[in-house]
């Protein structure tokens, strides 16, 4: 065998392996559309999206996640890929820390600005 033969054999392979059919052209999608398999495919993205939040549903019900403001929180323990129930506490307890705090420092500058006025008056 020849260095050109090996060379036209590996040309051959290559093009059966990067020749692919069309969408029209397999199994899952003979005999329909476009629009047919657009719909059937949104279909089943609405399907899965259904799914999905079903699962989180379940998963809130059961009282492993929360959420605030807008943020999911996993309350679940002991696996290092989610935010444990501790860190939530933690992240809880400082949000309400500096709302109490922005709410004592308005009172104040309240209380000053007043005190100021009746001085100069």
């Amino acid at each position: 065998m020849t260095r050109g033969n090996q060379r036209e054999l590996a040309r051959a392979k290559n093009m059966k392996k990067t020749v692919r059919k069309s969408a029209a052209e397999q199994e899952s999608n003979k005999g329909l559309s476009l629009e047919q398999r657009k719909a059937r495919d949104a279909e089943r993205m609405r399907e899965k999206q259904l799914k999905k939040q079903q699962e989180q549903q379940e998963k809130i019900k059961q009282g492993n996640i929360f959420r605030l403001y807008n943020t999911v929180y996993v309350t679940k323990l002991g696996s290092s890929n989610h935010v444990t129930y501790k860190f939530c506490k933690i992240v809880c307890i400082k949000i309400l820390l500096s709302i109490l705090l922005s709410i004592l420092i308005m009172e104040n500058a309240h209380l000053t600005c007043s005190s100021r006025y009746k001085d100069i008056n």
